[in-house]
């Protein structure tokens, strides 16, 4: 993320029966960005599955990315606030969807935060602290996890 240049080659395409053993609408896997039919190709579900290429092919690897699915998922939601909050875009944050009043508050000053200082190892250090408690995603889930997705990006 911080060199521009990605040297590699998504597919993105429409595939029922990729997605067909997941409650998934999109998807990234094994270099493809899937979708379960034309209708689902918004740009939420590429940002999002763009987001989980990196993680992936730049980052972690498939087999970390397993390891710490919880984590990378909420990485992805995360990044998706801050740039929706840097950007001054206002809506809704993805990250504290479904959550108590008392998560979503706190998420959100969080978020907030970041955006108001900059700080980036202040706001990584609080990042397990809301991922152990995301409600969003029930995969595995590491507290020695870092997000060098985050890190690397709002450096």
């Amino acid at each position: 993320l911080a060199d521009p240049v990605f040297p590699v080659k998504l597919i993105f395409r429409v595939d029922p029966q990729a997605l067909q053993s997941t409650e998934a609408l999109a998807g990234y896997i094994n270099g493809q960005i899937l979708f379960r039919s034309n209708y689902y190709i918004r740009a939420h579900y590429i940002q999002e599955e763009m987001i989980h290429a990196t993680q992936e092919l730049v980052f972690y690897g498939r087999n970390h990315m397993e390891a710490c699915r919880k984590n990378v998922e909420f990485e992805a939601k995360v990044f998706q606030d801050l740039v929706t909050r840097l950007k001054e875009e206002g809506g809704g944050m993805i990250g504290s969807v479904d959550h108590s009043n008392e998560f979503m508050d706190k998420y959100k000053n969080w978020i907030d935060g970041f955006v108001e200082n900059h700080n980036i190892n202040l706001f990584i250090r609080r990042f397990n602290e809301f991922c152990s408690s995301w409600r969003g995603y029930s995969g595995n889930y590491q507290a020695s996890f870092v997000p060098e997705v985050l890190m690397s990006y709002f450096k």
